[in-house]
């Protein structure tokens, strides 16, 4: 796991990031490619090995107001998850939870617990098209444990956000967005993230041939989204010339 400082806008925060190695999903697109397994941990200039203590020290020291956790694959640490969040909650640190839903007993345990505080999910295809989950996530992915990730956010956590990570040739259809919206039918914050190339991902066949999604094309996925849910706060779109609300 490594730390970058950064802002956090969903909760309107200063906030640390802190990235967890490791990852039970392979999708070819994923810029983190560096901390997807121990193995490519192990050879990463960004990853250390620290225990809990060390970590949540080193973070006490910047004074944040949020900690968000991503990865890799937070929730495939769940021992070490738990004993991180507990030690931020005792300093009334609030925390955002990044998964990927494969692991939603885990997801269910903290909220139980009240150790997040806000929990986005990545939502990667329509959660009825097994075939296109098991494409996007290296033929390792299955929905049912994503859908059942959000049931239990939006039962549990202050706010829920939706990832959707925009693929081109892959998952960049408007009709996938309106299946996911009417599906799930609301949440916090949609939100529609556009393939990044300024580092290279996991696939580089892919990273060398897929374009970057336009600024326009995401804003007609956001928008058909937002129609299409029945309730929704907040839709945001993530494209190249940076973030911004529809």
């Amino acid at each position: 796991m490594y730390v970058t400082l950064g802002d956090l806008r969903p909760m309107g925060k200063a906030a640390v990031w802190v990235l967890f190695g490791g990852c039970n999903w392979k999708c070819p697109y994923c810029y983190e490619r560096d901390i997807l397994d121990v193995a490519s941990c192990k050879k990463s200039k960004k990853c250390r090995v620290v225990s809990v203590q060390q970590l949540v020290g080193a973070i006490l020291q910047v004074k944040p107001k949020l900690v968000k956790i991503g990865g890799g694959e937070p929730t495939e640490q769940a021992r070490q998850l738990e004993m991180f969040c507990t030690y931020l909650k005792s300093q009334g640190v609030a925390i955002q939870l990044h998964t990927n839903g494969s692991h939603p007993e885990v997801v269910g345990d903290l909220l139980s617990k009240h150790l997040v505080d806000m929990v986005s999910v990545d939502v990667k295809a329509p959660l009825d098209n097994e075939r296109l989950y098991k494409k996007m996530t290296g033929g390792l992915g299955s929905p049912q444990p994503v859908r059942e990730t959000i049931d239990i956010a939006r039962d549990k956590a202050q706010m829920t956000e939706i990832v959707y990570p925009v693929i081109p040739g892959l998952n960049d259809k408007k009709g996938y967005v309106i299946a996911i919206a009417k599906d799930l039918y609301y949440c916090s914050i949609f939100t529609v993230q556009g393939f990044d190339k300024r580092r290279p991902s996991a696939d580089e066949k892919l990273y060398r041939e897929t374009d970057v999604p336009t600024r326009e094309h995401l804003i007609e996925l956001a928008k058909a989204a937002r129609d299409a849910f029945t309730n929704v706060d907040s839709v945001r779109v993530i494209s190249y010339k940076g973030e911004e609300e529809i």
